[in-house]
């Protein structure tokens, strides 16, 4: 879309974001903002130094900047062509370890939801993993081994469920994972044999049954931002000692250089925003305990603080509200690819695809849930279509906002 790989997209707009609310307090923000994005660019390209030990997460995207120094990763990477199986053994081979290390990582999960976007650059790294993982699945398809490419699918999906376990922001590089992930299974899915269905049908209900806790992250996520009012010259601080060396050497002397004290009216006025932050949290919670279909936007709380412009809270109240949205995209994309498989198992053992969904006696996976409702089903001769209605809630015939899991 638009000529520009999706990773790179998603961290333009991230960091873009991140500056956007930053400078809304403080000028110095903005220049260490772009520090941080310029020396991060910069130290991919030449440096080995990865960051260790933290939660999950932080040990997660150590081991994917690893992934960044295989030259020949870059090369698959940018290849618009169709790339040779040659290549993909060869990088594949190179970045084992990295396998290692995220399996590893992945054994006793630990996470924490006090994130920010100074953590946005390093997962970057971790979507580039993702799309190696994808790579892998390729290779074991070519190789004709659907079992393997499965059994990589479901590790890139326990990677994407436990980013979805960290802070808001790290909840959408996972939704970015599975989409990643799933795509070269679900592609070969009309072609599976039936134990091979059934290992993937296993697979994907794991993953639906798989948590999230989304109240964490939402409260996460609007707690994040009131400690960085609460701690303008700290947050300065903390983002450039995010950075990786050298560019973290770099940062500092811009910071140093740019030094500002704030203002006792600048921090009355930073404790004033936080305060009112923490008050966006409750109203979001209550209506994200509420199914899909009854949920509604709710108003920003009352009297907000005259020291900041409207707009600022507007963009991180609809923020968190957007990612709600996207958490219920994500369930309907995977229990739409689960309901494909069963209906693929289904057609080899009848011969024919199923009248309707209620024949697959599996409500785990066939529940909409956007709506509450069976997913949208029509027989067409041998062929089907499959979809969810989106998050209108509307059936718009598989156009639309619909969610357009297959037309076989």
């Amino acid at each position: 879309m638009f000529g520009v790989p999706e990773h790179r997209r998603y961290t333009a707009v991230a960091g873009w974001y991140s500056i956007y609310v930053m400078s809304r307090i403080t000028w110095l923000a903005i220049g260490i903002g772009a520090v941080a994005g310029g020396a991060w660019t910069a130290w991919r390209v030449g440096n080995t130094s990865t960051p260790a030990g933290g939660d999950t997460i932080d040990q997660i995207m150590a081991a994917a900047e690893l992934v960044v120094l295989d030259p020949k990763y870059t090369e698959l990477d940018v290849n618009e062509k169709p790339v040779p199986l040659a290549l993909k053994r060869k990088v594949l081979a190179d970045n084992a370890k990295v396998f290692e290390k995220v399996r590893s990582a992945l054994q006793n999960p630990t996470f924490r939801t006090n994130r920010d976007e100074t953590d946005v650059p390093k997962f970057a790294a971790v979507r580039e993993f993702a799309r190696l993982v994808a790579r892998k699945e390729e290779v074991e398809i070519e190789e004709g081994n659907d079992h393997g490419a499965i059994e990589t699918l479901a590790f890139g999906l326990h990677l994407a469920n436990a980013m979805e376990r960290g802070a808001l922001i790290s909840g959408l590089v996972g939704m970015a994972i599975e989409s990643i992930v799933l795509k070269p299974v679900a592609e070969r899915l009309p072609k599976l044999k039936a134990d091979d269905a059934t290992y993937l049908l296993a697979k994907m209900k794991g993953a639906i049954n798989r948590p999230i806790d989304l109240a964490s992250m939402i409260r996460g996520s609007l707690e994040s931002s009131a400690r960085r009012f609460e701690d303008l010259e700290g947050t300065a601080d903390r983002t450039v000692e995010t950075l990786p060396s050298p560019a973290k050497e770099f940062g500092r002397e811009v910071r140093e250089k740019n030094r500002h004290k704030p203002t006792a009216k600048e921090i009355a006025q930073g404790k004033e925003l936080a305060a009112y932050y923490r008050r966006m949290a409750p109203p979001v919670l209550a209506e994200i305990r509420k199914p899909r279909w009854l949920r509604k936007k709710p108003p920003l709380p009352p009297n907000p603080p005259k020291s900041a412009d409207r707009e600022l809270f507007l963009g991180s109240f609809d923020v968190n509200w957007m990612v709600v949205g996207r958490f219920d995209v994500r369930m309907a994309r995977l229990r739409l690819v689960a309901t494909d498989t069963a209906i693929h198992l289904y057609q080899i053992q009848n011969s024919m695809v199923p009248r309707n969904l209620a024949v697959l006696n599996d409500r785990q996976i066939t529940i909409d849930p956007m709506n509450g409702k069976p997913f949208v089903y029509k027989r067409l001769s041998k062929r089907y279509l499959l979809y969810s209605t989106g998050e209108n809630g509307k059936d718009e015939h598989g156009k639309g906002d619909d969610i357009l899991a297959v037309r076989r």
